[in-house]
């Protein structure tokens, strides 16, 4: 389809989500953590569908008589058109339609990207399908590893649904596909638009796309959110878009959120600074993390696993000794501890 025509596509889709859908507006995407990753570089094995009672067609190529979707949607335009048409078939039920969605993502060409986007038309129509689903499916649209404007255009478009897990799902997508294409400026409406959401949430999820579109630009709107934001939520949102970025000035910032009484926070701050390199002033910060009280018990070996091999500042030994001692601390963890103590 051409650009203009997803465009009328994406308002006729935001036109019938309140009445087609019925989605319950609450509900959370289980979606996939930090940037949209590519999947695997194996393609999924499935055959593609066959039209019952049809005459057999022309002899299969290698890639088809291999089972390798991917290849064969890129030789042919035939097959995206199929592959498109599995997604859109709520009979393939929700693993064949993810098969279809991630071959479809991974094959790259123009007409893959026009199959996968009509076939999520079909995708966030279906009145039977559950949200996180629908969701799940939708962001495979961040897979592209090179888009083009209308698949852009298309995640911009569920970046500004009525229903809140679409719109997060497009966010997300909306910032890798942004990402991958080096336009920025393409993404940056609707995310600011998530920014200014009253709803903490959907800030989160803002937050976690400007991490997926992971600019020089983004990650300093990250950087300076983490000083100004004071809900829970939306400083988890931060630290998970942080962890993607290695600098010195992002790791003091996931140092300093680790310190707040939010667990979310405390866990995505922490697993975001895991095998980094600490500076002396970030190793201080996520030392005095551990001496908090409020740090949650569930959270404890996250923190193990930030500070670990940085036990030799001591700040963070002496919190780790303290923690060693906490009664509210596991007993793996608390072996864990007193191990990498004794080294």
């Amino acid at each position: 389809m051409k650009r203009s025509t997803w465009a009328l596509v994406g308002l006729a889709l935001l036109g019938v989500l309140g009445l087609a859908l019925g989605l319950d507006s609450k509900s959370e995407p289980d979606a996939p953590d930090g940037r949209a990753t590519p999947p695997s570089a194996a393609a999924p094995s499935a055959a593609p569908p066959t039209t019952e009672g049809a005459r057999a067609g022309p002899t299969p190529n290698l890639a088809q008589r291999r089972g390798d979707p991917v290849v064969a949607i890129q030789q042919d335009p035939a097959e995206a058109a199929r592959w498109g048409a599995r997604l859109a078939d709520p009979a393939r039920g929700f693993d064949g339609r993810r098969v279809a969605a991630d071959a479809l993502a991974h094959a790259q060409t123009p007409a893959a990207q026009d199959a996968l986007r009509t076939g999520l038309v079909a995708v966030v129509a279906d009145p039977d399908l559950p949200p996180a689903a629908k969701a799940l499916l939708t962001q495979r649209l961040g897979f592209v590893r090179d888009p083009d404007p209308a698949s852009l255009d298309f995640a911009a478009s569920l970046a500004r649904s009525e229903n809140e897990t679409l719109r997060r799902a497009g966010l997300m997508s909306l910032g890798a596909l942004a990402r991958h294409s080096g336009d920025e400026a393409r993404a940056m409406g609707a995310i600011d638009e998530a920014l200014g959401d009253p709803n903490a949430s959907t800030r989160a999820v803002g937050y976690r796309a400007l991490g997926n579109l992971g600019s020089p630009t983004a990650v300093q709107r990250l950087q300076e959110a983490a000083a100004n934001e004071t809900n829970g939520a939306a400083l988890a949102g931060i630290a998970q878009g942080l962890s993607g970025d290695p600098s010195a000035r992002s790791t003091l910032a996931l140092a300093k959120l680790a310190q707040t009484a939010h667990p979310a926070t405390q866990l995505r701050a922490l697993v975001g600074l895991s095998d980094r390199a600490l500076s002396s002033e970030s190793a201080s910060e996520l030392a005095a993390a551990g001496a908090l009280e409020t740090l949650y018990a569930e959270n404890a070996s996250a923190w193990v696993s930030a500070a670990g091999h940085h036990l030799a500042e001591r700040p963070l030994r002496r919190a780790a000794e303290r923690l060693a001692r906490r009664g509210d601390v596991g007993p793996q963890v608390r072996a864990r501890l007193r191990q990498l103590l004794e080294l």
